[in-house]
């Protein structure tokens, strides 16, 4: 059938529309690029099965689509712009850079949707169910998920590897996807509205650590200071990062210990070599003191109070994270 004739049925009502398709069940409906804006006067959408439809790259922006069958069809790059969905069945659909931008989707069925670049910000999502959907690129900007359901839901994260080989460790790409690498996910949230949505706590924890970076980012100095937090500590989700600097910190003052010279210290026990400095830095950084090892010089004892002050950092930081992985983050 051409498109024409899809369109003629379609005029005649959601009830004509209806029995059609289910006198031919096994069609397959291809309406793909339609514009229904411009024919939306002659059409009620209201109600209307368009389960298992392909319509990508249609235009239903503006339209009043409540209670609209979607289920298990093809809605890549569709547009819903302003449009009314409420109630509408979302189930298993294809919805691969479609765009809901300020779409009323409240009470509608999501689940198993596939919602892979996605546009759904400042959309009115209360009470829509995405239990078992997929979230990958997906912008929920300004969202309203009030009462939303989002069991199961898998999402986007962890992507640090995936971005460098996306970027082919190119610095100039690399540097365009910074924002990617600092929040570890292409999904973005700032502004979302999380307020009684249940389901999947990780993911609702998720979006309000996502919501948070984005908010310090888009401030004055926010994009220096995601850096130097991202670079330490991943923006506070890996306790290993820090730990590893913690490290490097104790190494370095150990080799700056060495190379002052045997001079610049009282040594009791040991001889003057790298383990020795080594032990010192490591005991010097916990400030747990030693009168084994002694500086004896203003530059040795000034290097020994600089690495006690990154030590009370390091180590409060350390605790700080360590805190809030073992935390019970519910409630």
């Amino acid at each position: 059938m051409t498109i024409e004739e899809y369109l003629s049925i379609l005029r005649q009502g959601a009830e004509v529309w209806n029995s059609w398709r289910e006198e031919v069940p096994e069609l397959q409906i291809d309406l793909s690029g339609v514009d229904f804006t411009n024919i939306s006067p002659h059409i009620n959408f209201e109600g209307i099965n368009f389960s298992h439809a392909c319509l990508k790259y249609t235009n239903f922006s503006l339209l009043h689509l409540k209670k609209t069958n979607f289920a298990f069809a093809n809605l890549e790059g569709a547009h819903f712009l302003f449009s009314n969905l409420e109630h509408a069945d979302l189930r298993g659909t294809n919805l691969k850079s479609a765009s809901f931008e300020d779409a009323n989707i409240q009470h509608a069925l999501l689940t198993h949707a596939d919602l892979y670049d996605t546009l759904l910000s400042n959309a009115n999502c209360k009470g829509a169910d995405f239990s078992y959907a997929f979230l990958k690129g997906t912008d929920l900007s300004g969202a309203n998920l009030e009462n939303a359901k989002v069991t199961s839901v898998k999402f986007e994260k962890q992507i640090f590897f995936k971005l460098l080989l996306d970027s082919r460790f190119v610095p100039s790409e690399i540097w365009k996807r910074r924002l990617d690498f600092f929040l570890d996910t292409r999904i973005r949230c700032m502004g979302v509205h999380t307020a009684s949505c249940y389901g999947s706590q990780g993911f609702i924890q998720f979006l309000r650590d996502v919501d948070y970076l984005e908010e310090i980012y888009g401030k004055g100095r926010g994009s220096f200071l995601i850096f130097i937090w991202w670079v330490f500590a991943d923006c506070g989700r890996s306790l290993g990062r820090w730990a590893f600097w913690t490290l490097i910190i104790i190494l370095l003052f150990a080799l700056l210990f060495l190379s002052l010279g045997e001079e610049h210290f009282a040594l009791m026990h040991f001889p003057f070599a790298l383990p020795t400095m080594l032990y010192f830095s490591i005991i010097n950084f916990t400030t747990y003191g030693s009168s084994d090892i002694t500086p004896i010089t203003w530059i040795s004892a000034l290097l020994s109070s600089i690495e006690v002050i990154f030590g009370y950092m390091m180590f409060g930081g350390l605790i700080s994270i360590f805190s809030s992985k073992i935390a019970r983050r519910a409630g």
